[in-house]
């Protein structure tokens, strides 16, 4: 066989930009990456309080290991506990994984095994009102391979999850005949979600005074898949210091300046996992 087999597999617990009143970059917290020779790794913060964003756990483990000489798998795994960003969005406890299974065949050819996601939600207030996330992985974990998916997706029995994640016919079809042709050279990431069809929210759920957050947001490219529990899309100005009771203490001062016009970017609770073979 030709080559070398080369891992990759990442979790993040938090980071972001906030982008008003001044711009300000929240690091990727609890990181942590995956060597391209395999192994394992892990991450942890507990009690972070900055900015307005709150956890009192973040936790990340990566693993990846080869046997048989042609079989190769890969884990990222993340936990997020006693979340709350801005007052406005809290999670009691969350966390996901993704797995993966990839087979090198003969001729240095890649093909996936078995590619999951497993994730859950617990005790998600937005705006004060708890709100139910139902999870639904099974679109990912039946269909390996990216053709596979896209064939799938394109499926009658696809087409409420279609509605969901806003991509019509004619997309599915143009993704299902781009995904099988020799002359493609860079396949289309399609941007959907682990959220269940039945969810009456949706996976763009707006927030007020803050923006939208988006759930369980799933990224699929071929040998490739990232799930993120929440990205948030900070486009509205945050509470302003009036509509919180002050303690009058310095922690709440801060946070009511942070607070004061919330704009930006965050991903919490996000990983990724695949791998790849190498030529010669």
């Amino acid at each position: 066989m030709l080559g070398h087999y080369v891992f990759h597999a990442s979790a993040i617990g938090l980071g972001g930009v906030l982008a008003s009143p001044k711009r300000k970059v929240i690091p990727s917290l609890a990181s942590v990456a995956l060597a391209p020779s395999g192994g394992e790794g892990s991450a942890l913060i507990t009690n972070y309080a900055e900015d307005g964003v709150a956890f009192d756990r973040a936790e990340t483990r990566v693993w990846g290991s080869g046997h048989s000489g042609n079989i190769f798998a890969t884990r990222a795994d993340v936990v997020l506990n006693n979340l709350d960003v801005f007052r406005q969005l809290q999670v009691e406890s969350m966390w996901a994984s993704v797995t993966s299974i990839r087979e090198v065949l003969p001729n240095g050819d890649v093909i996936d095994r078995k590619f999951t996601f497993q994730a859950e939600f617990l005790g998600v207030r937005v705006n004060g009102k708890e709100i139910d996330v139902p999870l639904d992985t099974k679109p990912f974990d039946e269909n390996a391979s990216y053709e596979d998916f896209v064939k799938a997706l394109g499926s009658a029995k696809m087409s409420d999850y279609r509605k969901l994640i806003g991509l019509d016919d004619a997309q599915a079809l143009s993704l299902s005949k781009g995904s099988g042709s020799a002359s493609a050279i860079s396949p289309r990431t399609i941007c959907c979600t682990a959220v269940s069809p039945k969810n009456a929210n949706g996976f763009h759920v707006p927030v007020k005074g803050l923006g939208t957050a988006h759930l369980a947001e799933a990224l699929i490219k071929p040998g490739h898949r990232r799930l993120t529990l929440l990205r948030l899309d900070l486009t509205e100005a945050g509470p302003r210091s009036g509509e919180f009771e002050s303690s009058g203490t310095k922690d709440s001062v801060m946070l009511s300046r942070a607070l004061s016009g919330a704009a930006g970017t965050m991903t919490i609770g996000s990983v990724e996992g695949n791998g790849t073979q190498t030529i010669p």
